[in-house]
């Protein structure tokens, strides 16, 4: 027995429609079901009616999520759900982004905002726990590319960077790109594939998606949508990377004088003794600063771009490598 016919049987008249009252009522603000095992949710959320605005569903875990929605599209079909995974391995506080399920977030949130929005959001705690920018931020840094488009090359790389993507040889996950001869390669978090944008001096003359494991075209595009590859833009914040540098280094320097305060002469000594000068004990207050800013908000990003960029910011101040290492 197919699973569609299944949930006919069980989401009976009487069932549905008791559920649908007490939804229904204002004075019911909270609703538990009870003896639900295996596909059970899923056939009885496919056999509600439609609510007027998509609904999120949290399961227990990611695993719990995924069988949830995959029970969820295969009875209401694979538009009607989308799952919304945590952007991370294993844990957040290990800061390893996973650019698939980084894919499957921006799909989501694209879909939330878009005329068609799925019927059931299926997440868990711990992706709800992240944060996420927001829908205008999303649309005024992305960037469309147009084949027939007057673009310049560098033009483009340089917004590439921007948007917070990282450059490589090749490109092998979303947030990359790769530049080679006339040919710019960039995977955005918009598509399960990469785009190949072929430059005919400042105009692009052909776009594609190609596999990146054989590097072959799959198939050929009129326009690309390239979303933002990080939530924090670092490049674009008011005063650009130096001005980021220059309020991290006051924070390392706030630090420094916190600690300063507390020590003694003799300890004074000893630091300069062992650490050359007090500017060498700066810049281990400025690593203490970025850790105090993750500590404060451990969902911020902080990618090797912002840490290249604050460094090249405070080399002016002659201390530079001091967030970077």
């Amino acid at each position: 027995m197919e699973l569609r016919e299944a949930d006919k049987i069980f989401a009976a008249g009487a069932r549905t429609g008791a559920l649908a009252r007490l939804l229904g009522d204002s004075r019911c603000r909270r609703i538990s079901l009870e003896g639900l095992a295996g596909s059970a949710p899923a056939m009885l959320f496919a056999g509600m009616e439609p609510l007027d605005h998509p609904a999120i569903i949290i399961a227990d875990d990611i695993t719990a999520a995924g069988y949830l929605y995959n029970d969820l599209c295969r009875i209401a079909g694979d538009d009607a759900a989308g799952i919304f995974p945590s952007g991370y391995r294993r844990d957040i506080k290990y800061g390893q982004p996973d650019p698939p399920s980084q894919i499957l977030r921006t799909e989501v949130l694209d879909r939330l905002k878009g005329k068609n929005p799925p019927r059931w959001v299926v997440t868990c705690p711990e992706a709800l726990a992240e944060k996420v920018a927001d829908a205008g931020h999303i649309s005024e840094n992305s960037l469309t590319v147009a084949a027939g488009s007057r673009m310049n090359m560098s033009d483009l790389v340089k917004r590439l960077l921007e948007l917070g993507f990282n450059t490589t040889e090749y490109v092998y996950e979303p947030g990359q790109f790769a530049r080679r001869g006339s040919i710019v390669d960039v995977w955005s978090f918009a598509g399960e594939l990469p785009y190949r944008i072929d430059f005919f001096d400042d105009e692009i003359d052909s776009m594609g998606a190609f596999d990146p494991g054989t590097q072959r075209r799959t198939a050929n595009l009129d326009s690309a949508l390239i979303l933002p590859a990080a939530e924090v833009l670092p490049r674009q914040a008011k005063g650009g990377l130096e001005g980021l540098g220059e309020k991290l280094l006051a924070l390392g320097r706030d630090v420094f004088n916190e600690v300063k305060r507390e020590i003694g002469p003799e300890t004074q000594e000893i630091i300069v003794k062992h650490m050359g000068s007090f500017d060498n004990y700066l810049e281990q207050c400025i690593e203490n600063a970025v850790l105090k800013i993750k500590q404060a908000d451990p969902y911020i990003t902080l990618p090797g771009a912002l840490l290249d960029g604050i460094n090249e910011a405070t080399v002016k101040e002659g201390v530079g490598g001091a967030a970077a290492e």
